[in-house]
């Protein structure tokens, strides 16, 4: 059966060269498959039609969800394996999303799209590295004397955090892929390689086919914020001065528009690498853009509901603003994300 969806696919590939050699016009967004028709990806699909299973189907709204488990329940895939199969590469199809539609998240919700590694929870790679964050209490949110703090960023706020452990670094394509067996990054055209943070990541990917298989999980947005500060007070972690990021992180003015690899800027006061820049964070709080009006002054897990998750540290395509170590952005747990990757925490073993 693998064989005949392979072939398939190549047949898809084939056809924009074929139709090229009949005059058509180069300049082609797509195939423009009619429904029905073999495809490769969504793209080659006429407009309105969405390519499921190699083939372009109507695209299917709400109405048409059964349960929770989105458009891309449609999907077949190979129940003697725990991969995903939808993509027939290495790599997942250009434009592919987790579909799922709920308007808040549940707390135990996972992704039902795969199962978790057959290791989980005592999965390994190459090179984790766990670092001790002593706990402590710090001043959350805006930085003293930050004039360019959103309003959820404020009021800036007393939070207090027990000792933990977080990895070393961005979890890397090569660590990704020696537990989940694939490497779902998208933005190969912009660099990568086994060194480099692994992204185009949904939340559950990274917190229940990774995190969770490693026996870890994803840090809250508060002990991701104490992590990258350090200590510090400032608008970075490195001082006020946009000028320091240099130094530790890779952004848009020195990042020609690539991640790069991990470990090739300077660490922070603890030890962690970029936590600044080359890749956004996931962190497993929900989305409140007034949550600090009345977070929890210990261990703050965050909102109780929301349809978002926040994200943290700003990536290697963003200017300086956006690597304020305040900074908050939210993004779709279920949406895949060029510019999105995370690293692991755990509660310090005893």
């Amino acid at each position: 059966m693998r064989w005949i969806k392979a072939l398939l696919v190549l047949l898809a590939l084939l056809a924009p060269l074929a139709v090229a050699g009949c005059g058509s016009n180069s300049d082609s967004k797509g195939l423009e498959v009619q429904l029905g028709g073999v495809c490769a990806r969504t793209a080659d699909c006429l407009l309105g039609l969405r390519c499921v299973g190699l083939v372009c189907v109507e695209a299917p709204g709400q109405e048409d969800v059964v349960g929770d488990q989105g458009s891309d329940a449609l999907i077949q895939n190979d129940s003697a394996s725990w991969h995903d199969d939808r993509a027939m590469t290495d790599r997942w199809p250009e434009g592919w999303e987790d579909t799922v539609y709920l308007d808040t998240w549940p707390e135990d919700y996972h992704d039902p799209y795969r199962s978790v590694p057959p290791c989980s929870p005592n999965c390994t790679a190459p090179g984790l590295v766990w670092v001790d964050i002593p706990g402590g209490t710090f001043t959350m949110g805006c930085s003293s004397g930050d004039t360019d703090c959103a309003e959820d960023e404020l009021p800036a706020h007393s939070v207090t955090i027990t000792t933990f452990e977080m990895l070393e670094t961005e979890v890397t394509e090569a660590q990704f892929e020696a537990v989940t067996s694939r490497n779902p990054s998208c933005t190969v055209r912009q660099g990568g390689g086994p060194e480099h943070p692994v992204e185009c990541m949904t939340l559950f990917k990274a917190r229940d086919h990774f995190c969770e298989a490693i026996g870890g999980r994803l840090p809250t947005e508060a002990e991701w914020e104490y992590a990258a500060r350090a200590g510090s007070t400032t608008r970075y972690p490195c001082g006020d001065d946009a000028a320091c990021l240099d130094a530790v992180a890779w952004f848009v003015d020195n990042s020609e528009g690539g991640k790069h690899a991990v470990k090739t800027t300077a660490p922070n006061a603890f030890g962690l690498y970029d936590m600044l820049g080359n890749v956004w964070e996931w962190t497993s709080d929900r989305y409140g853009p007034h949550y600090y009006t009345d977070s929890p002054s210990d261990n703050p897990q965050g909102p109780a509901g929301g349809s978002y998750n926040v994200v943290r540290g700003g990536s290697s395509g963003n200017d300086a603003g956006y690597l304020r170590v305040s900074r908050r952005m939210h993004e779709d747990p279920s949406k895949l994300n060029g510019g999105v990757g995370f690293r692991c925490a755990r509660t310090k073993p005893l």
